[in-house]
């Protein structure tokens, strides 16, 4: 099946809503074998939703809708659908009776919700009053129609009846992430996989630091393809479900403990590895130092080298990987210092500027990082680009 999907709502197209909606459907209606034609969005207006509906279904596309729902003045959905279809509005017994069930008699919006359109296959809501509803529109031969309330939480609890209607085919889809390359260096391999195996479709979704790979066929992904790849990037590639996974997991293969150190990071770092069920086998603790006096105190970082060098820098962030080592006893220790904006800086060290530095058993290493955006975006990539250094050094 090809899909449209339509997002309906003042509030999304006005950007007081993220449409995160549609991202999350249209990835599993990939996964189901389904096309997706294109995403669009509309105002709560009746004439705009009849107008687009009608131009989808036209070209032979199925719809979803999502939004617009609800009991409320703004929302129009039924009623445009209703109209667009020459049909009226009435009361469903059955679900007047489930409302009235959950909610009681006197609850104010069961007459509203219990107005639906006639020959409709209700999708049941069990989380809010609204429910889905699909239909095959006779004015637009092999078509669908699928409506869906707009509240996430809503949604995902009709989602399951919508998918029951879907074919049955299903995409062979591998995701690999990758870390310590560049997006060109990734592609060279890919254009050699796509020569090899013309059917495969790829995607490639480079972030700050991790670049996600997408392998998908529409029946059996080759397992020589894959293997073609992952052999190509050798331990570039994360083999678990995050970088934090995949460092704890390292961790307890070496049989390594690990300590952090963070200023500027501020226990970022600390908090993403301990995300993670089970951190405690391998992560010992953290020391956020965000003053000098407690990387003096807490981590021994020496006088003359705050003082000559700065907090941040090279020698400091050596230093307070070494302290934390020592401080919790641990194998290995992390340590992050940095200015992260707006103020603050040097023109040596301009904000965005974060130095990590990684204690292995017998050998530090420093790296300098020049990171640019918001305070809070300067912070993410430090902390990211920290747990990707700490994987590959392990």
């Amino acid at each position: 099946m090809t899909f449209s999907l339509l997002s309906i709502g003042d509030e999304v197209l006005n950007g007081q809503t993220i449409d995160t909606n549609s991202a999350y459907l249209a990835d599993i209606l990939w996964q189901k074998g389904c096309t997706i034609s294109s995403h669009r969005t509309v105002p709560d207006d009746i004439e705009k939703i009849q107008q687009t509906l009608h131009e989808e279904l036209s070209q032979g596309h199925s719809v979803i809708t999502i939004g617009g729902l609800g009991p409320t003045v703004d929302d129009r959905t039924r009623e445009a659908i209703a109209q667009l279809l020459s049909l009226d509005l009435s009361c469903n017994l059955f679900w007047k009776q489930h409302l009235e069930n959950r909610y009681g008699k006197e609850f104010p919006t069961i007459d509203n919700q219990s107005l639906q359109i006639p020959g409709a296959t209700l999708l049941a809501n069990s989380v809010g009053t609204a429910p889905g509803f699909s239909i095959a529109p006779d004015a637009y031969p092999n078509t669908h129609l699928f409506a869906l309330p707009g509240p996430p939480l809503e949604l995902r609890a009709v989602l399951p009846a919508l998918l029951e209607q879907m074919p049955s085919t299903q995409r062979q889809t591998h995701t690999l992430e990758v870390i310590g390359l560049k997006e060109h260096e990734v592609d060279a391999l890919l254009r050699e996989l796509q020569l090899k195996w013309p059917s495969i479709q790829i995607g490639i979704y480079p972030s700050f630091s991790l670049i996600k790979v997408r392998l998908q066929a529409e029946e059996e992904l080759p397992r020589e393809a894959v293997a073609f790849f992952e052999n190509g990037l050798q331990n570039h590639i994360v083999k678990a479900s995050s970088l934090e996974q995949a460092i704890l997991s390292r961790l307890e293969q070496l049989g390594w403990t690990l300590s952090t150190a963070e200023s500027c990071t501020a226990g970022a770092l600390a908090s993403r590895l301990c995300s993670i069920s089970g951190a405690s086998k391998s992560f010992l603790g953290s020391a956020v130092t965000y003053q000098n006096e407690n990387k003096k105190s807490l981590l021994d970082v020496p006088e003359n080298i705050l003082s000559e060098y700065g907090a941040v820098s090279a020698e400091t962030v050596k230093a307070m990987a070494e302290g934390a080592q020592k401080l919790f006893e641990s194998d290995i220790s992390i340590a992050t210092s940095g200015f992260l904006g707006p103020d603050g800086g040097t023109q040596k060290n301009p904000v965005g500027t974060v130095y990590l530095g990684i204690a292995l058993p017998g050998k530090t290493t420093v790296k300098r990082l020049s990171l640019h955006g918001t305070r809070e975006a300067i912070c993410e990539q430090a902390v990211q680009m920290a747990m990707e250094t700490l994987l590959l050094a392990l």
